[in-house]
């Protein structure tokens, strides 16, 4: 008698898992708990030097369902990237658990059966196909005296060297294949083909906006604004908006004198994430702002007109409403650093000094395409 060895034990897979979903869909740990489900051989470590990096992304589709994106970079820097779509967050959390499970630990039996994980959103894949049925051995003919016999008399016992039929196909018909790894259902046929990933968007308008800091009270102003957006079915959306601003004040009664303020300025609002449940949508942006004040004095002694370059940087959130197929309500909020400070003075009195965050606020009309 000979004693085998047992197979070795595959090695553990260690590899860093980043996840990005909102926390009504589904979470990193939720993932993290499918994938270990299917095999004990993988661990996830985001401070893992030498595995592969897996990057999930799920989020709910504007028409209803879930759709997710893949993608698996490997030390060596070779990238696989996989995208679906499923009835449900959960069904796409599943579904990419498993598409994890299968190229991290193509050995494991317990991945290509999602529903023995216990999670009632994993639909089982089809058993394999049953064995055709054995053909009864044939029943021997009667002999004459058999046939005379009466019915009290005992069966015909079949031969001691009878042997067992080998199963018979059709005519024609080939027997269906044993199940074996090279038959193993694959993941991308049970799921339907994503929709569009991405929209380009165009658009334009008119705001009106009050800025709070930059002068005394309130510094109104007219503008105009182009926005170029590429729209997504994901949190990452990234969009540009330029706008044109001419603010001023009129005449401001101060401490010496009168004072009077124009502001001429560019902002620049760089977003890269985006919320659109139904026809609202809300942008998050960095923001930036240059642009020249003027500022003038009258009704004092020595009347005098300055210009100054101003400039802040900082935040700002965009919204708009969908009125129809091309119009549109648009509204911004932004709050920005000063990174010029000026002093204004009826001398030797200082009666206002640019604050340290100025406050804008906007509301605006517009058209987009498509």
């Amino acid at each position: 008698m000979r004693a085998t060895a047992a197979p070795a034990e595959p090695a553990v897979t260690s590899a860093r898992l980043e996840v990005q979903a909102l926390p009504d869909c589904t979470t990193r740990e939720e993932l993290a708990a499918r994938v270990t489900a299917r095999s004990r051989r993988i661990h996830f470590d985001d401070e893992a030097a030498t595995g592969p990096t897996v990057r999930a992304l799920i989020a709910s589709a504007p028409h209803g369902g879930a759709v997710g994106e893949l993608v698996i970079v490997q030390p060596d820097g070779k990238t696989s990237s996989r995208r679906l779509a499923a009835p449900s967050c959960a069904e796409a959390t599943d579904a990419i658990a498993l598409i994890i499970a299968l190229t991290l630990d193509p050995t494991s039996a317990a991945a290509s059966t999602p529903a023995a994980a216990g999670h009632p959103g994993a639909a089982p894949l089809p058993p394999p196909p049953p064995a055709p049925p054995a053909a009864p051995p044939p029943t021997p003919p009667a002999s004459p005296q058999t046939a005379r016999s009466s019915p009290e008399s005992s069966p015909v016992r079949p031969p001691a060297a009878a042997r067992p039929v080998e199963p018979t196909t059709a005519p024609n018909q080939e027997a269906p294949p044993s199940p074996s790894a090279d038959h193993e259902p694959s993941v991308a046929a049970s799921l339907p083909a994503p929709p569009v990933a991405a929209q380009g968007r165009f658009g334009g308008g008119a705001a009106a906006q009050e800025i709070f800091g930059l002068v005394p009270g309130a510094l109104p102003g007219l503008g105009l604004y182009l926005i170029a957006a590429l729209d997504r079915d994901a949190l990452w959306s990234p969009a540009v908006v330029v706008a044109g601003t001419h603010a001023w004040s009129g005449n401001l009664l101060e401490s010496g004198g009168t004072a009077a303020f124009t502001l001429d300025a560019l902002t620049v609002d760089a977003c890269a994430l985006r919320l659109h449940p139904a026809r609202l949508e809300a942008r998050a942006c960095a923001s930036a702002l240059y642009g020249r004040l003027t500022a003038a004095g009258s009704d004092t002694y020595s009347q005098a007109t300055a210009s100054r370059p101003f400039a802040a940087a900082g935040g700002a959130v965009l919204l708009s409403l969908e009125l129809g197929r091309f119009f549109e309500l648009s509204g911004r909020f932004g709050a920005s650093a000063s990174l010029i400070r000026d002093s204004f003075a009826f001398a030797p009195t200082v009666f206002h000094r640019t604050a340290a965050v100025t406050l804008a606020a906007g509301l605006g009309l517009g058209v987009r395409f498509p």
